[in-house]
């Protein structure tokens, strides 16, 4: 009777082993999902222009544009602003997903050259909105890129030019 009995409990151990395991799996399918949105661009919409100025016979100072596209000439007393060119700060227009925010990281200074002379102007940058929303309906908003010029006392006369990148960034 002990043997019967010894046999029982190991068969009802075993077999109580081999149901938890059964009991203990499951499987289910599932679905995954992807969403494609429109890729961000960023486009040119009016050139950077700081317009025609002198740097004198003083000290240099900087001249820097606004969101309005005003013009302001600070810290030298030399720099003369002249007519004839209109001002504009950078401005840009972005295009993507709707209704999507969107990201404008800090812009990189960069130098104006004139390519001959070794009197380089040194250009330092701000944005009028450092985030912003694309429009529900068309996808697209706009944004200025404010720049502050640094000029030389006496600065040589001449046509300068140079680069910037300007990156926006979902969020």
């Amino acid at each position: 009777m002990r043997k019967l009995t010894a046999l029982l409990a190991a068969g009802l151990v075993l077999g109580f082993s081999g149901m938890a395991m059964a009991l203990d799996s499951d499987s289910i399918t599932v679905t995954a999902t992807a969403t494609v949105i429109a890729p961000l661009y960023v486009a040119q919409i009016t050139p950077m222009n700081f317009g025609k100025f002198s740097g004198g016979n003083g000290s240099g100072g900087t001249i820097s544009i606004d969101a309005s596209d005003s013009r302001t000439a600070s810290g030298g007393s030399g720099i003369q602003l002249a007519g004839g060119v209109t001002a504009k700060a950078g401005e840009f227009e972005v295009t993507g997903q709707p209704t999507y925010h969107y990201d404008i990281p800090a812009i990189a200074s960069t130098v104006l050259t004139d390519g001959t002379s070794s009197r380089d102007m040194a250009v330092s940058f701000t944005r009028s909105q450092t985030t912003g929303i694309l429009d529900g309906t068309t996808g697209k908003n706009s944004f200025k890129v404010l720049p502050t010029l640094t000029v030389a006392g006496a600065q040589v006369a001449g046509t300068y030019q140079g680069s910037y990148i300007v990156t926006v960034t979902y969020q």
